[in-house]
């Protein structure tokens, strides 16, 4: 009985706890941690509490170990200088937001996300210190941005299997040229870049021809800042399933054509039919060989024993 009432005392502590912070994942990249981060903004202002921001400290794909990394991805989504800083206030009681808590938030309230104060705030403060990177003499070009999201060495870590790919990286490269042709037939003044990491020479053989080589852009291994600021600004973003364009889909102002994986679409975007990623569940990567899922679809967490 008295461990009972210890164990309540220090629960109702926690929900006493009226500002809260977003998590850090250090094992994931800047696509995911600033998911996370505008889902807390979000889940704050819809619990009507306050909101710190907790500045990056550690995330993955900083492939050159560029000192400025972290500095480059403050700057790019401007938080630190326009949110109340945990860095600033030491004594400060918060609590740090569970990832599962923030997934089961957003997926039952997609609706009133999308419609949120918290979500025009962030793209508001997204676009501060920047302009649209598509500006050309031809102002009738309608830029569609396609991201495809390829195994990188930080991916090939994560499997034993060294010539297989993890899930949400095998999209094949038929559904983008589908939907190439599916805008060319619609849009006659169609430019398409296509962002993504590997081989420069395999996405040329895949997708530029004689006939549309002064209509299509290849982005291959560029920074994220340059990556991410063209996905938010494309008149079209076909998103790929990553956190990446997810989060780019999110601060979007335009349209976005959206592939079905574990991040759900919001309510105005299009999504592609006949296609559904073999990434559908969350997958929390953890200090034990065990790999856990979470299912938004069916609110269900799985705990698979190797």
């Amino acid at each position: 009985m008295p461990e009972h009432s210890e164990n309540s005392a220090a629960r109702n502590s926690v929900a006493q706890i009226k500002i809260v912070t977003n998590p850090n994942k250090p094992n994931d990249g800047f696509g995911e941690n600033f998911k996370l981060l505008i889902y807390s903004v979000m889940y704050a202002e819809f619990n009507q509490l306050g909101f710190v921001y907790s500045p990056f400290k550690e995330m993955e794909h900083n492939y050159d170990k560029d000192p400025n990394y972290l500095i480059d991805k403050e700057t790019l989504i401007n938080f630190i200088y326009n949110f109340p800083s945990i860095s600033n206030r030491p004594q400060l009681s918060y609590r740090v937001l569970d990832t599962f808590e923030l997934l089961r938030f957003y997926q039952t309230n997609i609706e009133w996300c999308s419609n949120s104060s918290s979500l025009t705030q962030i793209k508001h403060l997204f676009r501060l210190n920047k302009q649209t990177p598509f500006l050309t003499p031809d102002v009738k070009t309608t830029n569609i941005a396609i991201h495809i999201r390829r195994m990188n060495s930080q991916d090939y870590n994560r499997t034993n299997d060294k010539s297989g790919v993890l899930a949400g990286m095998d999209v094949p490269f038929d559904l983008y040229l589908n939907t190439m042709n599916q805008f060319n037939a619609a849009i006659p003044n169609a430019a398409f870049h296509i962002y993504s990491q590997g081989s420069a020479v395999e996405f040329e053989k895949v997708f530029i021809t004689e006939a549309n080589k002064s209509r299509v852009f290849l982005h291959i291994n560029e920074n994220i800042e340059d990556t991410f600021t063209q996905l938010v600004y494309a008149d079209i973003l076909v998103t790929s399933p990553s956190a990446l364009s997810y989060s780019a889909a999110l601060l979007s102002n335009n349209q976005v054509y959206y592939i079905e994986f574990c991040n759900p679409p919001l309510p105005t975007w299009n999504v592609i039919q006949g296609y559904k990623s073999s990434r559908i569940k969350h997958e929390f990567v953890i200090s034990i060989p065990t790999p856990v899922f979470y299912d938004p679809y069916t609110d269900k967490i799985i705990r698979i024993n190797l």
